[in-house]
């Protein structure tokens, strides 16, 4: 049932974005492929989603992505993407990420403490950061 539950929390993560995005005056379309974008825009930039429930970790909350899949567990290519938005569920937020700007050998995204006062995470500057959608 926990896979199940994945692919529930992966499609309501794409919907989720999609709806987003239609908000703000794009037209999404979904992909299909299993080795491709999530999602496509009308100006041809390619996104990715995740979705997570945020957990404690040593007393911090935490949201961790992983950038693993396939059988293998290898981290997954993001060279078909241009972009990776990240919906931190239990914060109804996003973070629009560039995948130019994610190492290769990462194996998660990780943002700390987004509820709290002290926010200490590397992608902050991303976060609700939609113009980034706009072709460059």
């Amino acid at each position: 049932m926990g896979n199940l539950q994945g692919n529930y929390i992966g499609l309501a993560g794409e919907l989720r974005v999609m709806s987003e995005l239609l908000l703000r005056g794009h037209n999404p379309a979904k992909s299909y492929l299993e080795n491709g974008a999530d999602l496509i825009l009308e100006n041809g930039l390619r996104i990715e989603v995740k979705s997570k429930h945020k957990q404690t970790i040593k007393d911090h909350d935490i949201y961790q992505f992983s950038l693993r899949g396939g059988h293998r567990k290898q981290n997954q290519n993001l060279d078909h993407c241009d972009f990776l938005i990240c919906w931190c569920i239990d914060d109804d937020c996003f973070y629009i990420i560039p995948t130019s700007s994610i190492t290769t050998e990462a194996s998660a995204i990780c943002i700390f403490n987004h509820s709290s006062k002290r926010q200490w995470t590397k992608y902050l500057s991303y976060k609700e950061n939609w113009e980034l959608l706009q072709r460059r």
